[in-house]
Parts: C-alpha cells; structure tokens; sequence
C-alpha cells in the first residue's frame, strides 16, 4: 500500500496525469462535446499513468538488481506483480468502455444519423487525438493478455527445482554447448527426446553466466535458476503472439485474441513453461505449425508450406511426439477431399505440398541436430519410423493408393459415393464421439463422486505399465483409455471444458454458422484428439496431463472458434477472458499441478514434479538457524538440496534408519506409493532397496500416522510434503 501511494504521490506520476486530462479536455474543446464521458476518461487516464509510473518506478531497480545491490526476490514479488497487476486490471477490464473519438460521416439514408456521427474508439483514446487515427483494441488486449502471461509465469520463477531439471542443469544444457564448441557431434544427443530446443534456449545464459561461480554461492543460486529459465519464458510468450498472428490470419481478431487468452492462462501451459523440458517448447511451436498448415490450406501459398515445415521442425527438436502431425495434416488433405473441398487436382497438389513439409522439416532436422549426422537412423527413429506414425503411414498409403486407382481407374465411383454422403457420415461420426466422450466422462465423474467404486486412477496414473503385468491386457488397456480421458476432464479449466463439451451439440445445432473451412478445422481438432488418445493407449502410451500437452491449445482454438461464430460480443468475449485467469490465480503459483473443482475427492492429475521443496527448505533452514546445528533430513524426492544448506540423505540410497544423525523425514505421496509398491513386490520375493525398507521398517508408518512439525499443501489437498521428525527408536519390523 505505501508503495502504490508513492507512486501516486510521484511528481511523475501528477505531470503524467496532467497531460493525460489535457489532451482529454483538448478534444472534448476540438470536437464541442459534451462532459458525460469525462468520468470514464479520467479513470482511464488515471490507470494508464499509474502504469506508466509504476514501471518507471522499477527500472532503478532492475539496475540494481543487476549491480547485485539489492534483493532478487523483493523486486520480484513487490514490483512486477504491482506493475502487471495494474496492466490487467487497468486496460483489460477498462476496455469494454467506449468513448467517441473523432467524427465520421455517413451517406447512407439507413443510418439512424444520417450525416455525421460519432466514432467508437477503445482503450488509449486520448492518445487517438495525437495519432487521429483509430486503433481497434484487439491487438492491445493481445499483449496485455502476453504480459499478464509474464506477470504470473515469472513469479515464483527461481523457487523450484523440478522433475529431471538437476539434470538438465548440470548435465544435458552444458553437455550440448559443450559438444556444439568441441564439434563433438555424437554428443549432442543428450536425450531422446531429444531435447535440443528447450536445451538451446536455457543454454544461452552460459555465454553471459560462469555457472560454477554461481553454484559456489549458494545465496545468489536462486538468481541463476531464474535467469537459466527466463529464455524459455520468453520463448512461449514470443509463440503466444505468433498464435495471435496466424490466428487472426485465420478466423480474425476476435478468434485470435480469444484464443491466446485462453491457451496462455491454461494452467499446465504455463506450469509448463516455466520447466526446463521438451514439452515446454513443444505446445507452442507444435501449435503453430497446426495453424500454419490451415493458413496454407486456406490460402494455397507456398509460405504457409515453408513456416509449417520450419514450425514442426522446432517442435521435432523439442519432442518427438510431434512427428504425430505427418500423420494428422495426412488426415486433413484426405478429409478435405473426400468432403468435397478439393477437386483431384488440388488434391495431388496438396500431397506434393504436404511432402514438401515433411522434407522441409525433416532436412533442417537433420542439419541442425548433429547427432544425426554420426548416427542418421536417429532421422527416422522419432519421425516417420515412430510406431504411432509408421502404422499411419501403412494405412494412409493403402489409402492413398485406393484413391488413385479410384481416380485413374475407376472414375470416382467409390470416391463419388463417399463424398456424396460425406457430411452425413461427418454427423454421425460427431454423434457417436458425442456419446462416447460425454459417456465417459459421466463415469468419470461417477468415480469420483463415489469414491472409485470402479477403479484407482491413481494406481494407472502412476504405475500403469507395472499394473498391465498383473492385469489382462484388455482390461489394461481400457483402464489406460479411461486414464487418457481422466488427464484431459479433470485438468482443462471451466472455460475450455465446458466449450470442449459444449461445441459438440453447438457444431450439430448451429452448423449454418460455419463455413466449411471452419468446420473442416473443428471435425480435425475432434480426430485430433480422438486419434492421439486410442493411438497413445494402442501404443502403450498413458495419455497424463503432460503428454496431452500438445492437445490443450488445439481444445482451446476449437472453444475460442465456436464462441467467437455463436456469441460475437465483446463484453462475452472479456467476461471470457476475465474468467480465463481465475484457474491461475486459486492455485498461484503452483500452476503445474491444477485440477479443476469437478475433481471433488482432489485426486492426483500431475504430481509434486518437486513444487514446494522451496518452501520446505526454507523451514528447515530457519529451523537449523534457530538450533545452531547442522540438522540432517532424509527426502523421498529430490530437489530439497538445491536449496537446503545442511546434510541431506535421498530415498535411492539411504536407509532413513541406518544413520543415527537423521533428525527429520520430508515426505510425499510419490515416496509413498513407491513404497507401498515395493511392499507388494517383497511379498513377491523382489529384493530390492526400496523393497527392503518398506518391509523391515516403519517408513509406511511415518506416512500413515506420524505428527508432522510441518506441512505444505500444493494445489489441493492431496497434493502435499511433510516434515517428519524421527522417533528415537528405530522400529525394524519383519514383513507380514
């Protein structure tokens, strides 16, 4: 509060607001307008001054900040939020307001003023009067939704360390820009995902940063992780305003705006994110190689091809999983033609094009990932020879050639009859995936509600491949499918999924509203979904939160499209956009680990993945301090370590009742089905460590019926890491 009242005291701040009112007053004098909009306008010009002066206010800050004079996290947690806290509500909320501008003139008889009229102008309208010229609001709202975005993103930035991350800190980024120097090429396959962008990206403060000096300093580590994630940050926030871009390209500027609002404050989109990790840059860029290839489809130009090759080939460096769209744009040209889209020219035209992208993508690949260059089986391995991929392309080439023959042969006559019933087909396609999703997720909701009368989706959700060895796999396989549907119903907020759900019946209802283009998008995000899902779990796949990553923005264009063609309204679509940012704001800042509130019994959808070991460490450091001893912990995660200054044992190789020095267990849900796993796998004469603790020590005990001194809940209740401290006795027990 005393900060906001010395920005507002601000000599700044009071000149700023001046010439806000002065320009104001100007045009009201210019155009002889009458006083009843003042009261709007002064509020305007006393938010957007109040943004201005703000973020002047923090410069000095940020000098110091980089001067090492000063506190990281105070600028952090004071300043920015402050600054864009006063960005949404001062310009996103405003913005509905209207206010004439300058005068227009109409000639049409019709017009209910015939002559002259008032222009309607948005947000910055007192700026208009310099520029006399009228700016639409959309693109604005746009980069408000991006730094808002930012705002919530680079909070909390430096105060995790999460799954896998220790390894790509101290092994993968520093191996690849060390292998790239040596032209050790072989090297730079540091994992099979493979990695290469996200890696590229974290990599690129090195060139500024001795990270080894950092790490000799443990009070400024903190400053290093926020720094080494701020490049992938930044990176999705860049991809959020291409999205806009093509989007508006592809639908307009209501479809664009809408759509980046509701991918950017998806919550696993952003905890995402803010993770060193493939599937960090691979929502985005796989995202827009999607709308690319529609932009190609609509506009038939040879650009769009070359941006969807050089798009997917950013998301192929990221993650394999996105060699899924040879498959998937293979879909949309066939669909395309056989709905009567195409004729059969443009069809073979369309299959050279979309070869094109698969060369284009392929080769830059190829170029830039070194690692192929030594072993060039790697090419294939994750594209077209991927087993989801390779199968689809055994079938599309039947395909393709049955329509060939159809085509030079046959005259069309089996093409002729499917396109003459294609829509109807469509229909009834979408009717049948209508019972089948809403079916499922009624279910669903059923298990939830009652306690998981059905099965434990926590024993598939995190074990799933250990439980189809103890289970026919039929029935493994319908419990992964249920699983698969389980991370998409339970982690998609309101919004999308009351618009996922909701444009079924939209699409059968309001089906003239559509183009056929538009509708050909819908019907693909639908297979899209459909495909990715049976394919995973055919595969062997489990379809988790995570792995959906690439599904989550797609469901958010076909919401943004279908609202956007039924309720073309600016005040629904800010309303929409306003209630898009409650999800990230009731689970600030642990965005990662969302479910939604028709997850009632707050089953697990995405575990700890090491959110709020910052938090633990900073207890238990203050606890060391208080006692003036080394006190040592002993953690069934890793992670606290990064940030606890004391002697600290792990799971993976300590027995937390062999060292008497142990003072305190930090324990999670993840440790504890991995030992009640191990328990079971005793009983089975699997002797391993984990095995063994479980079996002849009270560890399960501690989790079940020990006092915590301390505990943090992460998102829901279910989600949570215990302080533990460690009886004086040791009880050692023989397993029943």
């Amino acid at each position: 509060m005393s900060r906001a009242l010395d920005i507002i005291f601000d000599p700044f701040f009071i000149a700023l607001s001046g010439i806000g009112i002065g320009a104001f007053a100007l045009r009201q004098a210019w155009s002889r307008k009458y006083i009843q909009e003042t009261p709007k306008m002064l509020i305007w010009i006393f938010l957007a001054s109040l943004l201005i002066a703000s973020t002047i206010h923090i410069i000095p800050e940020i000098y110091r900040i980089f001067l090492w004079e000063h506190n990281f996290s105070y600028l952090i947690s004071r300043h920015l939020q402050l600054t864009f806290f006063t960005v949404f509500m001062g310009i996103l909320l405003i913005s509905p307001l209207r206010v004439p501008l300058l005068e227009t003139y109409t000639t049409d008889p019709r017009d209910h003023q015939y002559g002259a009229r008032p222009r309607q102008a948005g947000i910055f309208s007192w700026i208009n009067l310099l520029w006399e010229k009228h700016i639409w609001p959309f693109p604005i709202i746009t980069i408000i939704v991006v730094m808002v975005f930012l705002g919530f993103a680079l909070t909390h930035l430096w105060q995790f360390m999460s799954v896998d991350e220790p390894k790509w800190l101290y092994e993968r980024v520093p191996q690849l820009y060390t292998a790239l120097s040596n032209g050790a090429w072989e090297e730079t396959y540091i994992n099979d995902k493979p990695g290469i962008l996200p890696s590229l990206l974290a990599g690129t403060i090195s060139s500024f940063f001795d990270f080894t000096w950092f790490e000799r300093r443990p009070e400024i580590f903190e400053w290093y992780l926020f720094i080494w994630r701020l490049p992938i940050v930044l990176f999705s926030a860049g991809m959020l305003l291409l999205v806009y871009l093509y989007s508006n390209r592809l639908f307009g500027k209501m479809f664009a705006v809408l759509a980046t609002a509701l991918i950017a404050f998806h919550p696993i989109l952003m905890g995402i994110s803010q993770i060193v990790n493939p599937d960090a840059t691979l929502w985005s860029t796989s995202l827009l190689a999607f709308l690319t290839f529609f932009l190609y489809i609509k506009e038939n130009k040879f650009r769009y091809v070359l941006l969807t090759g050089i798009f997917l080939w950013l998301a192929l460096i990221s993650k394999f999983f996105a060699s899924f769209f040879y498959l998937l744009f293979f879909v949309v040209i066939l669909w395309e033609y056989l709905l009567a889209l195409t004729k059969k020219e443009q069809f073979f035209t369309r299959i050279l094009d979309l070869l094109k992208i698969y060369g284009i993508s392929m080769l830059v690949y190829t170029f830039l990932f070194p690692a192929t260059w030594i072993n060039p089986e790697q090419i294939f391995l994750w594209t077209i020879a991927w087993n989801l991929v390779s199968t689809g392309v055994i079938y599309g080439s039947v395909i393709l050639f049955i329509v060939a023959i159809d085509i030079f042969l046959l005259d069309e006559k089996i093409i002729g009859t499917v396109r003459r019933n294609a829509w109807l087909f469509c229909a009834t396609s979408i009717l049948l995936l209508t019972t089948l999703l809403l079916g499922i997720a009624i279910l669903l909701q059923y298990n939830v509600l009652f306690w998981e009368p059905f099965f434990t989706f926590n024993d598939y959700v995190f074990s799933w491949a250990i439980v189809r060895g103890l289970t026919p796999d039929l029935i493994a396989l319908i419990n992964n499918l249920f699983v698969s549907f389980y991370s998409t119903f339970y982690v998609l907020p309101p919004t999308l999924l009351l618009g996922f759900y909701g444009s079924i019946f939209v699409m059968l209802r309001y089906y003239k509203r559509f183009s056929r283009f538009e509708m050909l998008m819908l019907l693909t995000i639908f297979v899209f979904y459909f495909i990715f899902i049976f394919g995973g779990v055919k595969s062997w796949y489990t379809a988790s939160a995570r792995y959906q990553i690439i599904l989550f923005p797609v469901i958010a264009c076909l919401v943004a499209l279908v609202i956007t063609r039924i309720l073309p309204h600016k005040g629904v679509l800010t309303a929409i956009i306003v209630a898009s940012i409650i999800p990230i704001w009731s689970i600030f800042p642990f965005y990662f680990v969302y479910t939604n509130s028709l997850n009632s019994q707050d089953y697990v959808t995405t575990e700890l993945w090491w959110f709020g070991w910052y938090e633990v460490a900073q207890f238990l450091n203050a606890l060391q301090e208080t006692s003036g001893q080394d006190i040592a912990i002993w953690v069934d995660r890793e992670g606290v370590n990064n940030f606890y200054s004391w002697t600290t044992f792990w799971r993976g190789r300590h027995n937390p009742f062999e060292h008497s020095q142990i003072e305190y267990l930090v324990l999670t849900p993840g440790g504890e089905r991995i030992f009640r796993k191990a328990l079971k796998d005793w009983k089975q004469w699997s002797r391993y460590h984990y095995a063994y603790i479980a079996a002849n020590t009270s560890i399960l005990e501690y989790y079940e019926s020990a006092t915590p001194i301390y505990i943090k809940h992460i998102g829901h209740k279910n989600n949570w890491i215990k302080v533990v401290p460690v009886s004086s006795e040791r009880r050692y027990s023989q397993a029943p």
